[in-house]
């Protein structure tokens, strides 16, 4: 169904190990770069499209393992929407899951080393095929090699967005000759604003061509649409990602507490784009009325923006290349989430029982629950339910999925039973069952039975998985317009999107929470929640699913209750300070 991308590559250059310094240098092959770069077909193979393949889990995944820098888990997870349960022994792993929902982690937590290593290593593909172009064409080479150039530069801009996003205070390493000693760390004002000027620069030369379209050669590749979608996020994270001081107490205490230190940094912050300066907000509202003018816009059907035939879509910006056969991502995020009875129901498959929603989803969707009558009432849900979430009794194929249980012998997610721990109910209980069968499901995307591949482990599926796409460029601009008192235009831009699922429209907006909630209920599963509650001044906020002494697994610890803000950014791994003393811990954090 899919063209492919590559049929070859020949892979130069060095990257970053993963495994024991982030800026060791391994070489993998030689070969007459003469030869290999003596045209635009074989320059792609050997400096581009080896950087592609190593990108990985992006976009709605769970990208917690198998490689793929857990942008994704450490966004959902460590959020309000998404969580992962410890079912007695099952998903409990010594509490990590846990600590990252409850904020509790420390500096050696798994997840950041591999994170931060995984990204690393695919900046080193970067930079090593950008050395090796530009050694090319500053001895005369053809000048189409700067457009591969700009494209390699353009997929390491969006890694180092993601860290300064995530661990704020990092190296930028911009050549693959830099030893240990040479790596310097930058604040985050200086990461922020090296993205920002990569981006700048870099935005006007990118191709014009559909990045989502099968038939293209681009497909799947680095576009200007991509590169404005980037823009427009760095750009509406720019009021904090600009700031050395985030963990000043600015940034936390809730919405009314924020919004107004946020807006008006925000305002302060310039960024020039296309020959004109605007401030951040100015700019995310440029983004996507640029993306428009290309053409992209809200698909009439929000799911098929995550289909089997999501090639088709008119609103995703940048995805990748997914199918069972030829690129085989491993989009597990399903089927870690449904119980194993389920995907035994689909198809000959396995289910992890994992990833759920809260139960705050479930109030921000609309669902209700009452305690005294134990009855869930979905009637007044908003239509993205439907849309991206497993819930109550289970049918498939017009049969009951049957469940071992001395309670009930068929399945039924319970959205309203999800909590972070379930200790160790009694057999056949009713709080055995409901630790089996707490929370909502992931359904976001389409997953087609058919394809052998279809297990927790594999997944191989084939419907492209969606990095950016245009309801988030538009909410984003409702954000901006209503932050710089357009209340009218901002409210135009969060009905298109209520009104493109048959939600109420809105008659006016309340607050700006009421934007932070449609972006909740249009991205969830997406990576951007983590950083939407940070915006809002949420993230450090308690929920109904975490709060001070709320009941977790041993070694999970108890929810932090940060009032500084040092948890709005992760720490330098412990490994990575070990390996360079030219580096420091993020503060908060010790050491």
């Amino acid at each position: 169904m899919k063209k492919t991308l590559l049929s070859s590559i020949i892979l130069a250059g060095l990257i970053f190990s993963s495994c024991s310094n982030f800026l060791e240098e391994t070489a993998y092959s030689s070969f007459d770069k003469e030869e290999a770069y003596s045209n635009p077909t074989l320059v792609y193979l050997n400096a581009v499209a080896s950087v592609y393949t190593s990108m990985g889990l992006q976009g709605v995944m769970w990208d917690a393992d198998f490689s793929g820098g857990g942008i994704n888990y450490l966004s959902e997870y460590s959020a309000d929407l998404g969580i992962v349960q410890g079912r007695r022994s099952d998903w409990v792993d010594g509490g990590v899951h846990q600590q990252i929902f409850l904020h509790s982690w420390t500096p050696s937590h798994n997840i950041f080393l591999d994170s931060w290593n995984y990204q690393y290593q695919v900046i080193g593909l970067c930079n090593a095929s950008i050395d090796d172009l530009q050694a090319v064409l500053d001895e005369g080479g053809d000048d189409f090699l700067q457009d591969y150039i700009n494209e390699l530069r353009a997929i390491r801009a969006y890694y180092y967005m993601n860290l300064v996003n995530m661990y704020a205070r990092i190296p930028i390493v911009t050549s693959s000759s830099m030893s240990v000693s040479d790596v310097a760390q930058s604040t985050r004002k200086e990461a922020y604003e090296f993205v920002r000027d990569e981006l700048t620069e870099i935005i006007p030369t990118l191709s014009d061509e559909n990045g989502v379209k099968s038939s293209s050669e681009y497909y799947g590749r680095m576009t200007k649409a991509a590169g404005y979608m980037m823009m427009a996020r760095l750009a509406a994270n720019a009021a904090i990602w600009s700031q050395d001081d985030w963990n000043d107490g600015r940034f936390v205490g809730g919405i009314d507490a924020v919004e107004s230190t946020v807006t008006e940094l925000g305002k302060q912050q310039m960024i020039t784009l296309d020959g004109e300066t605007r401030n951040a907000w100015e700019t995310v509202i440029y983004c996507q009325e640029k993306l428009a003018e290309m053409g992209y816009q809200l698909n009439p059907d929000d799911h098929e923006n995550f289909t089997t035939e999501n090639e088709n879509s008119v609103e995703n910006i940048f995805v990748r290349p997914n199918n069972a056969t030829t690129y085989q991502l491993r989009q597990r995020l399903m089927t870690y989430s449904l119980h194993s009875n389920h995907t035994g129901a689909l198809a000959n498959a396995t289910g992890s029982n994992g990833p759920a929603a809260t139960t705050y989803a479930a109030e921000l969707f609309g669902v209700t629950y009452d305690e005294q009558t134990d009855v869930t009432d979905y009637s007044n849900a908003d239509p993205r339910w439907d849309m991206f979430f497993y819930y109550g009794d289970i049918v498939v194929n017009g049969e009951p999925v049957p469940m071992s249980s001395d309670y009930k012998q068929t399945l039924s997610y319970l959205p309203y039973a999800a909590k972070i721990d379930h200790g160790s109910p009694l057999s056949g209980s009713k709080e055995e069952y409901e630790m089996w069968c707490a929370g909502a499901r992931v359904r976001k995307v389409e997953i087609d039975p058919a394809v052998d591949q279809f297990s927790w482990a594999f997944c191989y599926q084939e419907a492209d998985v969606v990095v950016y796409r245009y309801a988030d460029a538009l909410l984003l601009a409702a954000e901006a317009k209503y932050r710089l008192g357009d209340t009218g235009g901002a409210l135009a831009d969060i009905n298109a999107i209520r009104n493109r699922v048959g939600a109420q429209p809105f008659s006016a907006l309340t607050s700006i929470k009421d934007i932070l909630d449609e972006r909740g209920r249009e991205m969830v599963w997406e990576p951007t929640r983590r950083e939407d509650l940070i915006r809002y001044g949420m993230y450090t906020e308690p929920t109904r699913d975490k709060y001070k002494g709320v009941p977790t697994a041993t070694g999970a610890g108890d929810w932090v209750d940060d009032e500084t803000g040092y948890t709005l950014v992760f720490p330098i791994p412990v490994n990575v300070l070990n390996l360079n003393t030219n580096l420091t811990q993020n503060p908060g954090y010790g050491g």
